[in-house]
């Protein structure tokens, strides 16, 4: 069906759903763009759920409608799955508890989309809102919060990154075909874990079916960043969790998994974001003095590999733990 599947995966959301719930309630849509909101309930041990339908209960004249579905195995990708099967409509957007989309983010994104059949990702601009003091390093490090912008100018992100954040990112669901027969490789955000890698994957599903990854910055979204993760020890978590999903998702890997033609630019642009996740690790580490930041988990094999790649054996040698 021709509309929009809104999906909201949710772990213990319930002081950030009020401002998202509101945010898509009041969406400016024309009479004849179809919407609902699929609120996926990930294990959630607080009162997720019932935070969710009392604030929707708010917005009975929303020509949107609203559900709640259950995931019972732990992780934002299975998650993500759940919302998928549970949608509807042609056109499915991702948006994390804690955005809040600009008025005409759902109509800006069902026009590009309907006027571009060949995009099957598509990625805004995250505009940060601080749950606390802003720190220093924040701005350099902004895009590991889906906060910035994706790319200089609006366009085709296919062959030079590859992905866009999974905040605020719509999907063509026919770019998914064959999705429910594939299995994940990286679980995503799970509990307490920072994992992630996710959004990447799916970026890279798309692109095996034949579709290209978009960026538009007339998709606008504010990203609530609570203060507890403007810490240095979160954002050190943060990066070697993204360097870890990176290395998983190492294009020969991800090629033997998902068993199908892989083009070989996007495993030059999957290792490019493994060297900026490392590297960035290592950066934070001399800026700040942080103890106890380690890459141990890093095998030895990834190690050798890197620093062949670079040609930096010694400062690797120097650099990691």
């Amino acid at each position: 069906m021709n509309g929009i599947s809104v999906i909201i995966c949710c772990y213990n959301s319930s002081s950030q759903l009020p401002q998202t719930i509101r945010h898509l309630a009041t969406q400016t849509i024309p009479d004849s763009l179809h919407c609902e909101i699929i609120l996926v309930n990930n294990v959630s041990t607080d009162n997720t759920v019932e935070v969710a339908q009392t604030e929707w209960a708010k917005y009975s004249s929303s020509p949107l409608t609203f559900k709640v579905v259950h995931e019972s195995q732990p992780g934002l990708s299975y998650a993500r799955q759940k919302g998928i099967n549970e949608a509807k409509y042609d056109y499915l957007l991702f948006c994390d508890d804690d955005n809040w989309l600009l008025p005409d983010y759902l109509r800006t994104g069902f026009s590009i989309l309907e006027n571009d059949k060949s995009i099957g990702g598509l990625g805004g601009l995250g505009v940060a809102e601080f749950g606390g003091p802003k720190p220093d390093w924040f701005d350099q490090y902004a895009m590991y919060y889906a906060v910035g912008k994706q790319a200089p100018t609006s366009g085709d992100l296919s062959r030079c990154r590859g992905w866009v954040y999974g905040a605020g990112c719509f999907i063509r669901r026919e770019a998914l075909n064959s999705l429910s027969d594939y299995a994940f490789i990286s679980s995503d955000r799970k509990g307490a874990s920072l994992s992630s890698g996710g959004d990447i994957e799916l970026c890279y599903f798309i692109l095996l079916n034949g579709y290209k990854i978009w960026y538009d910055e007339r998709l606008v979204f504010v990203h609530y960043i609570d203060g507890r993760r403007l810490s240095i020890d979160y954002i050190k978590r943060m990066l070697l969790a993204h360097a870890k999903e990176a290395y998983q998702l190492d294009g020969l890997e991800y090629k033997s998994k998902a068993k199908q033609d892989f083009n070989l630019y996007s495993k030059k642009i999957q290792r490019m974001w493994i060297f900026r996740f490392v590297l960035d690790s290592i950066k934070l580490k001399k800026a700040y003095s942080y103890e106890g930041l380690s890459l141990g988990f890093l095998s030895k094999l990834y190690i050798t590999r890197l620093a062949s790649l670079l040609k930096l054996n010694n400062r690797f040698d120097q650099s990691f733990e």
